[in-house]
């Protein structure tokens, strides 16, 4: 009785041994799961910080946001859509918020997009061709070429109380960042002064008539 109890002592004791390694390994995998980046961590793109006036280079582009940009305005007034008719007025229920850009494509034709990223991590996208409709200006969809660059502006629409530490931010292509490719973030300088002094100027009207 002795041997057999020993035996079965012995296999019980290795049988323990075998579920705290199980154990303590599962431990080990969940830990270096929560403590490593995740896909979404290590996929995202790669950040070019600038400031305005500078120019930056990202992969696939390069980009200078004018120093006396941005402008604000209440409205837009544009040629009228039909002859003789009054200028077309595009009104905000935000604020308009329009930025002057010097844009370069550097391997191959392709469309550089844009957006505004707000303190609290809001994006509020550029707005569309005919948001105004300023062809040759309004920067929206346009093909950029390689060799040649192309200034214009981005249009966009904004709640006046999140223009405080608002970023610029331009990308390959349209509507977001892609994985694994470049964003270029441009510090828009809009501390609370310099807020202030923009909502302050910004016209009830702005005539974009040529």
């Amino acid at each position: 009785m002795s041997a057999i109890s020993s035996r079965s002592h012995r296999r019980l004791a290795i049988r323990w041994s075998l579920v705290l390694a199980a154990i303590l390994c599962a431990v080990v995998i969940v830990w270096l799961r929560s403590h490593s980046p995740n896909l979404a961590a290590k996929s995202r793109p790669y950040v070019h910080a600038g400031v305005r006036g500078e120019k930056v280079v990202a992969r696939n582009f390069s980009v200078e946001v004018r120093s006396t940009s941005p402008k604000l305005a209440h409205a837009y007034l544009t040629e009228s859509r039909q002859r003789g008719a009054p200028p077309f007025r595009l009104g905000s229920n935000g604020i308009w918020v329009s930025a002057v850009v010097l844009v370069e494509a550097l391997e191959q034709p392709g469309i550089i997009d844009s957006r505004l990223r707000t303190r609290s991590g809001w994006t509020y996208p550029a707005a569309g061709a005919d948001r105004p409709a300023l062809p040759g200006m309004n920067l929206y969809g346009t093909v950029s070429s390689p060799g040649l660059s192309r200034s214009g502006v981005f249009f966009f629409e904004l709640p006046p109380d999140q223009l405080e530490g608002v970023h610029m931010e331009m990308f390959w292509q349209k509507y977001a960042p892609q994985p694994w490719d470049s964003v270029v973030d441009i510090d828009l300088g809009m501390d609370q002064a310099r807020v202030r002094e923009l909502l302050a100027a910004a016209p009830a009207e702005l005539d974009l008539r040529p």
